[in-house]
């Protein structure tokens, strides 16, 4: 995969890695590395935040490396071209510093308070930790328009089917890891696009992590780049390739 990394050293002592995979972005981008880069100013642990710029075709990818040139704890990460949210967050867990690598979306849908909810399941020993808008304790302020929930709930329902495992969200845009384990998972991914959130809580379960599902406040926002037909189907047919795959 080609990529090009800003020359801004990470140090090893690096606490926590957020990822945020970015195609199109220019809107959204300031807003909401405003919102996560507030979330750390006070943090008294070192950190980093990674911008994955995944073949965009307006203003983003110089945006980032603009932002990363002028913040200290930012970095560029760039697909050189559009090959979908699961091979931008895979280039960004991988090139990440941190004891812990999160990866959640610009919109911030779950809002970025909640990074210290995963940070702190992690530090308790478990190896990943998944946000679930579906389980007691999650709250969805905001829905989504009643076809795009009924077909995400019908996602998680078929893809669990398919995977032979039992998890309530597969698709919520904030999950957390150790280190170690998101190497392994996401040096394995295969998916590219939107199913790989099932690819690896298959392959979690598969190399028996220990994985907790954490229930988030969870907001709609407007801007969404899934196609609510098409990327259902060819997500499902994602999934069960990486289910044969990985036998």
């Amino acid at each position: 995969m080609d990529q090009f990394i800003t020359k801004k050293d990470s140090s090893n002592n690096v606490l926590l890695s957020v990822v945020i995979p970015l195609y199109n972005e220019e809107k959204r981008l300031m807003s909401g590395f405003e919102i996560i880069y507030s979330f750390f100013k006070d943090k008294p642990y070192a950190w980093e935040i990674i911008f994955v710029d995944d073949g965009s075709a307006d203003k983003t990818r110089n945006m980032i490396y603009d932002i990363a040139n002028r913040y200290l704890g930012v970095r560029a990460v760039e697909n050189k071209k559009n090959l979908g949210k699961g091979a931008a967050v895979k280039n960004g867990v991988l090139s990440a510093a941190g004891d812990i690598v999160l990866f959640t979306d610009i919109d911030f849908s779950v809002p970025a308070s909640y990074i210290d909810a995963f940070v702190e399941k992690i530090k308790e020993g478990y190896d990943f930790a998944v946000g679930s808008r579906r389980i007691k304790g999650s709250i969805i302020d905001v829905h989504q328009p009643f076809l795009r929930e009924f077909m995400g709930r019908g996602f998680t329902f078929l893809s669990n089917i398919i995977l032979g495992v039992n998890f309530k969200d597969h698709t919520c845009g904030m999950k957390a890891f150790k280190k170690e384990a998101a190497r392994a998972l996401f040096s394995r991914q295969i998916l590219e696009r939107w199913a790989f959130d099932s690819e690896i809580l298959y392959l979690a379960r598969k190399m028996n992590y220990r994985i907790i599902e954490v229930p988030v406040l969870w907001r709609d926002m407007p801007g969404t780049k899934v196609s609510k037909f098409k990327d259902a189907i060819t997500s499902l047919m994602e999934i069960v390739k990486a289910r044969f795959y990985h036998r």
